[in-house]
């Protein structure tokens, strides 16, 4: 009898959990629908895109749930849509409101765009599943950036008024912008400077602001608020793409983009060797997949000197291949790591007439390599584990290589792409 009492209490429980958590679901997701009319289904069809990446990106950014319905008019049946929210609420609402419900919706957000690639009228409509309304939201814009800020702030207006509406059921009151003026503060200009000339900069991963152009770029005027953050996206072809996030602080901004990193099959390689001090390398990497896989080889010369003056120098030449792979490669990211192995041979000449030459083969088991990008170029740090072989006429013997019999070999280096 226990058994069974604690059993039903568990399923109660689990029962009870599940609901509770789809209910938070509902509440936090919301389904959004645009009407666009530029006057040419091709400019509809762009600008319907901007809308709904840009409605996404900073409603998600604000911790809802989105889901992209579609356009208005393939619920309603009608290509008339309504501007005003209150006709909006009595002849369109309806639609939606049972289309969200299916899709598990809490709110619902309407987009309107209606004008031309000069100017247009921006509105949002926002309700609850209960078709209380959240906010209205109505301004004109200029240019497809300025949407995109406008956008983000009528996201934040819904954002507040929907936390109004969870906690107490009650609604906020409409907010009109006239003119692009608002009570708070805007940037008034950001200029990007850059080395990388021709490239491409994206604002806010939606929309293209321009190309640099003599080391610069003057970002079109669109009404940013004061401390808000600009995501910048920097393309180039035969680079990698770069992306940097900035606080806007300040009225007037000048901006230094940090440089694109090149995308080089082809990169030489300069090494300089711990314990190996009077000596130095080269090497050359092919990157088969740049970022994944490379192929390497090496050549480390180097002179070992005895503790006497009188003692004759030694002279070693390390020659080896590599294979590798990348475990952290973003470009967006200072730090990288890779992982290596191969093999390769050690030659010992002693500054000894009639001296046989030496041979070392050896296991490359594994190389660990820390990489940082400056500038152009890559430095890298990395610790290698070398297993001599034993064969032929050796000095070193079977074992592991170590630098003054205590630590595994570090390399430093510099790669930059040929």
């Amino acid at each position: 009898m226990n058994t069974r009492r604690v059993a039903c209490l568990l399923y109660l429980g689990l029962f009870a959990a599940v609901c509770i958590f789809a209910e938070g679901t509902a509440k936090s997701s919301i389904s959004i629908y645009w009407n666009v009319s530029m006057g040419n289904t091709v400019d509809d069809s762009r600008y319907a895109e901007i809308i709904a990446r840009s409605a996404k990106i900073e409603l998600e950014q604000k911790g809802f749930a989105v889901i992209p319905a579609g356009t208005v008019e393939s619920f309603t049946g009608s290509r008339s849509i309504p501007e005003d929210p209150e006709e909006f609420q009595k002849n369109a609402l309806p639609a939606l409101l049972e289309n969200a419900a299916k899709a598990g919706s809490g709110f619902v957000m309407v987009i309107l765009y209606h004008g031309d690639a000069a100017s247009a009228t921006f509105t949002v409509f926002a309700w609850n599943n209960e078709g209380k309304r959240i906010t209205v939201f109505k301004d004109r814009v200029r240019s497809g950036l300025e949407l995109y800020t406008r956008m983000s702030v009528a996201a934040d207006e819904f954002a507040s008024g929907a936390g109004k509406v969870q906690t107490s059921g009650t609604t906020t009151t409409t907010t009109t912008v006239e003119g692009g003026k608002e009570e708070r503060g805007f940037v008034q200009q950001i200029v990007f400077y850059s080395w990388d000339e021709g490239a491409e900069i994206y604002v806010n991963k939606v929309i293209r602001a321009g190309v640099i152009v003599d080391g610069r770029l003057t970002l079109p005027y669109m009404p940013m608020p004061l401390n808000s953050k600009l995501v910048v996206e920097k393309r180039k072809n035969g680079y990698y793409p770069n992306t940097e996030e900035f606080s806007l602080d300040g009225e007037w901004m000048e901006l230094r983009l940090s440089p694109l990193e090149k995308i080089s099959s082809h990169e030489g390689v300069f090494l300089y060797g711990l314990g190996q001090f009077a000596g130095f390398g080269i090497g050359y990497y092919n990157n088969l997949i740049p970022k994944m896989l490379f192929i390497g080889a090496e050549n480390y010369f180097y002179i070992q000197f005895g503790s006497s003056t009188e003692s004759n120098p030694v002279f070693h030449d390390d020659i080896r291949l590599l294979v590798g792979i990348y475990l952290l490669s973003d470009p967006n990211v200072p730090i990288r790591l890779n992982l290596s192995t191969g093999a390769g041979v050690i030659f010992t000449f002693l500054s000894i007439p009639d001296s046989p030459v030496y041979t070392d083969f050896y296991f490359n088991l594994v190389n660990i390599t820390l990489e940082f990008r400056a500038w152009n170029a890559i430095v890298f740090l990395r610790e290698e584990f070398k297993l001599g072989l034993g064969l032929g006429d050796n000095i070193l013997g079977q074992k592991f290589f170590l630098v003054a019999g205590r630590i595994s070999p570090i390399t430093f280096g510099m790669k930059m792409p040929m």
